[in-house]
This record gives C-alpha cells, structure tokens and sequence, in this order.
C-alpha cells in the first residue's frame, strides 16, 4: 500500500515571507514554521492574484481567478456580498477530500 504524504497549507494574514528566521530575519523567532519550512516544501516565488486577501484567497481555493469566482473585493465592503456558490465553485479542499482526504 503506497501512503499518501500529509498536506498542511498555510495562509497568513500580513506576514511576509521574509520575517521567519529561516529566511534570514535576524529578528524574527519562527522555530515551528522554521521546523515545518525545513521539513516540507516552502514556496519563495509567488504572485497573487489580487491586491486584497479575500478575493485571493478565493482564488487560491478554487484555482480560478477572482472575478471567475465571483469574489472581487473584501467581504462587506462596498455592500459586497458575494460568497463562493457551492454549486458553481469547486475548492481544493473538495478535491483533497474526494481524493480521500480528511481535511477541516
């Protein structure tokens, strides 16, 4: 039986990728998100797809581009209500469930 590798993703709010001490930040104190950077794989060239978080994090779960997902500004601004439909908008947390998967 091959085994599947674990998968943790992690998005945080207004951090940038330099302030973790593996990164060189003499300053900074990050020894568990050193330890998971040296023990997994850690992304140094990445591009957003929107200026906002909402609208890309809406794109980074789906895969499709924020105004494909129907999420183009911050939640509650500008009376923006949208959501992702569940119908229309498939997410990469569905994909790693149907692929068996526990995912929270």
């Amino acid at each position: 039986m091959t085994s599947r590798p674990n998968v943790l993703l992690l998005m945080c709010d207004q951090m940038q990728a330099r302030r973790m001490g593996c990164a060189g930040d003499a300053v900074a104190h990050t020894p568990f998100l050193d330890a998971l950077a040296t023990e997994g794989v850690r992304l140094t060239q990445m591009i957003t797809a929107h200026g906002q978080c909402v609208p890309s994090r809406a794109s980074f779960i789906t895969g499709l581009p924020p105004h494909e997902a129907g999420v183009v500004v911050n939640y509650g601004f500008y009376d923006h209500q949208n959501r992702l439909n569940p119908q229309r908008h498939r997410t990469i947390g569905q994909v790693f469930r149907d692929a068996g998967y526990r995912t929270v």
